[in-house]
């Protein structure tokens, strides 16, 4: 999150701020959802549906910088 606060101005920081919070919100929401539909062996072959794993959240920091590119972009 800190090397894309560098690489964005404040304006943009305005805008990539709530993007990464809806997006990881969003995600944590998906994946809790997807652990409780998926079968029970899949947490040995997918690490992130393993309960007690964490959250990837440099996946919605990475999806905050793409959502705040495209709309700085026009």
């Amino acid at each position: 999150l800190a090397a894309v606060g560098l690489w964005c101005s404040l304006k943009a920081a305005l805008t990539l701020l709530p993007a990464v919070f809806i997006t990881g919100g969003l995600l944590a929401l998906l994946i809790l959802a997807v652990r409780t539909i998926a079968p029970k062996g899949a947490g040995a072959r997918v690490i992130v549906l393993k309960p007690g794993s964490g959250i990837p959240y440099g996946i919605a920091i990475a999806a905050g910088a793409l959502i705040t590119l495209a709309l700085s972009r026009g």
